[in-house]
């Protein structure tokens, strides 16, 4: 039996892929009064086909390479401090009840990272493609609370 040509799946052998990303943005320094520059990195991955979550691919690097457990620890304890959030154990970050891991990757709590690092360290007129946040300010991190809260919720219920 010969499959007709539309009837046939593709599929990437490539379950993930990967974008390296970088931006460094000007910045007033409160502390000094003086210009400098603030850099973000981050590393993307984006699922290929459907049932694919990236979050897995991570736990499954971590649970064969002890230098990448300890790695992407350190990682998830500074993404966890600098949006607030409280301390996630390993065990936290990837089951169903916390899911710790998920609730800090989405873009838009990296845009908060961002905005609450650069808070802390006085950088003033930050930002990212016309982006700003004050995150003083209770009534816009309300706003933005009630923005990605469903994303959140999503990702974690994924």
């Amino acid at each position: 039996m010969e499959i007709k040509e539309e009837e046939q799946i593709a599929t990437d052998p490539n379950p993930l892929k990967i974008f390296l990303y970088k931006d460094v943005l000007p910045a007033w320094d409160e502390g000094t009064k003086q210009s400098t520059t603030v850099s973000i990195e981050a590393i993307y991955l984006m699922a290929t086909c459907p049932a694919n979550d990236p979050l897995v691919f991570l736990k499954s690097i971590a649970e064969n390479n002890p230098a990448a457990c300890t790695l992407l620890s350190s990682t998830f304890a500074h993404m966890n401090g600098v949006l607030g959030q409280p301390p996630c154990s390993w065990d936290q970050l990837f089951n169903t009840d916390r899911a710790g891991a998920a609730e800090v990757t989405p873009e838009s709590r990296m845009l908060e990272g961002l905005f609450r690092f650069c808070d802390a360290q006085k950088l003033r007129n930050v930002n990212i493609g016309g982006f700003r946040m004050d995150v003083r300010d209770k009534k816009e991190m309300k706003v933005w609370r009630d923005y990605i809260e469903p994303l959140k919720a999503a990702r974690v219920e994924t």
